[in-house]
């Protein structure tokens, strides 16, 4: 019977029959198939529509700054170096790893250094045992990143804690670091940061600013930073260029007259300033902003490598200056020498924010237990634990993640 009733139809007919029926099929499609979300191992590009200018743009590409939420907070590879006599620091941060989402490569620390093997000027360093001990540990993952080509790795060292919000902190201290390293838009040539090229010397909120999106990092293009201090016992927010202002003529300068920083407002994952440790900060992170407020900028007078992020690049050169060319003090005020250009170091490209993302973990007992470099006695004891500037400490709230509680222990009171 259709076909019969084909055979009689006009091609005009015909023509307007296959129309409607290729309609028909479109409407069918798109009102019948259900819009079922992305499955796991699939990649859907998303393409966006500019209403303004009526027009279609590029696919959009995965957000590289999702990539702080992984399981090695958007680095390549977390190492925690870990003398194989602490198996209480090693069970410790390997349950509070995995609660919140984090994952570790353990890194036996060196015990022992021959001295005859050690870089120039050692000698007259002098360093402790135990103060040699961690520089060698320190040079062995250097000297491994640099072997292995790893594009960037975060060095822990065992006592270190954080926040069981780390990511979300990350996540804004790496949008705060993009905003130091990455050029701006139309301005190539220029970032917010004298060290890194032409900066425009002014206090950014985070947000403020517009900068070119990175490729290679999520906090930034990896060939613009060398080290992301992140775990320290205080640094000091920079002075302008060429400044020789004091401590204290600095605590109570204006931010303008600073070289860039960027500040992170509102931080409820800060202590409120009356509690900050400021350790060997300066006075300007608590003089000059108001509470709750974490401020990124270039490293400037850091202190303890508790946690250190290091892109290929970086690890080169520290891989150089302080495992062949001269060993002059600890590692940390190395690094410290470095990211000042001091001492007759070049200076690399370091960034930190004040308070720092990870402390030292202090159990509650003895203070003999908290260092394995320094020799530390048994007249301060804790009744509780803590982290330095950290809130909700992973490691003193590992009884209440595993227990399914969020009901978090934190050693601050709000104001």
């Amino acid at each position: 019977m259709t076909m019969v009733f084909l055979r009689h139809m006009s091609a005009r007919q015909m023509l307007l029959a296959s129309f409607g029926l290729a309609t028909l099929l479109l409407v069918i499609l798109i009102l019948g198939v259900p819009n079922h979300p992305s499955l796991p191992g699939f990649q859907f590009a998303e393409w966006n529509i500019t209403a303004t200018h009526n027009e279609t743009i590029a696919p959009t590409q995965p957000e590289l700054l999702d990539d702080v939420a992984n399981a090695t907070l958007g680095f390549q590879k977390i190492f925690v170096i870990n003398l194989a006599s602490r198996s209480d620091r090693r069970d410790s941060a390997t349950l509070a790893a995995t609660l919140t989402g984090l994952k570790f490569e353990f890194v036996d620390a060196v015990t022992h250094v021959d001295q005859k093997f050690m870089p120039p000027g050692a000698e007259d360093a002098d360093l402790k045992e135990g103060a040699a001990a961690a520089w060698r540990s320190h040079v062995n993952i250097l000297r491994r990143i640099v072997d292995e080509n790893i594009s960037s790795a975060l060095i822990l060292e065992d006592d270190a804690d954080w926040d069981i919000r780390i990511k979300s902190q990350m996540r804004d201290f790496a949008r705060a670091s993009r905003r130091l390293l990455q050029p701006q838009v139309n301005a190539t040539d220029q970032s917010l940061d004298r060290r890194f090229s032409r900066p425009l010397p002014v206090n950014y909120v985070l947000g403020d600013a517009n900068t070119t999106e990175p490729t290679t990092s999520p906090y930034g293009d990896l060939d613009l930073w060398d080290m992301l201090w992140i775990g320290h016992c205080g640094v000091s927010l920079p002075l302008p260029v060429n400044a020789s202002a004091t401590n204290s003529q600095a605590s109570v300068m204006s931010p303008k007259e600073m070289t860039a920083r960027v500040t992170i407002p509102n931080d409820m994952t800060v202590p409120p300033r009356r509690y900050i440790e400021r350790e060997f900060s300066d006075g300007q992170l608590v003089n000059q902003y108001p509470d709750y407020t974490r401020v990124v900028a270039r490293t400037r007078g850091g202190t303890c490598s508790l946690a250190c992020g290091v892109s290929q690049a970086g690890a080169r050169k520290l891989l150089w200056e302080t495992g062949i060319r001269a060993l002059t003090a600890p590692m940390d005020l190395m690094y410290r020498s470095l990211c000042d250009g001091t001492s007759g170091r070049d200076m690399i490209n370091c960034l930190s924010p004040s308070p720092a993302l990870f402390g030292h973990y202090r159990p509650p007992g003895p203070s003999s237990t908290w260092s394995n470099i320094d020799d530390l006695s048994d007249e301060e004891q804790k009744n509780y634990p803590t982290s330095g500037n950290v809130r909700w400490g992973a490691r003193f709230n590992i009884h209440n993640m595993v227990n399914g509680r969020t009901d978090y222990w934190d050693p601050f009171v709000n104001e």
